[in-house]
């Protein structure tokens, strides 16, 4: 039996909505995974890090009059990144691959193939499977 209109619209709703708070979480998660990562690879590959007197602009005032502003970071929240991570290392390595590049690595490039990849990741995460 088929849900009526207003069923599937609302299903629907829900579903994006759950989408959207999955991807927010992966957000988080990405910048744990950066931020963690960042100073095990730059200490691998001898990369000089951000001087004292450097880090100290990370609080300073923003300057919106230039164009070239950037909001600063919202505090990561370790807790729900560390178990959006338990959850990803059950992903399939492709999928995997996939959530790692486009949410922690900041890589460029977005064909198809990679945006349904991510898009199944998603689902997977967020408790969507398509029932076929």
């Amino acid at each position: 039996m088929l849900l009526p209109d207003q069923n599937a619209a609302l299903a629907h709703a829900l579903e994006r909505q759950l989408m959207e708070n999955t991807r927010q979480r992966l957000t988080n998660w990405g910048r744990w995974w950066y931020a963690n990562n960042q100073l095990i690879i730059n200490r691998d590959t001898g990369k000089i890090t951000q001087s004292p007197s450097g880090k100290l602009l990370d609080f300073a005032p923003i300057r919106t009059n230039t164009g070239y502003w950037q909001h600063h970071a919202a505090p990561i929240n370790t807790d729900d990144a560390l178990s959006l991570h338990h959850q990803i290392t059950r992903l399939t390595p492709a999928e995997m691959r996939e959530i790692t590049r486009h949410y922690a690595e900041h890589a460029q490039g977005n064909t198809d193939a990679q945006r349904q990849t991510r898009r199944r990741a998603i689902r997977k995460l967020t408790g969507l499977f398509d029932i076929i």
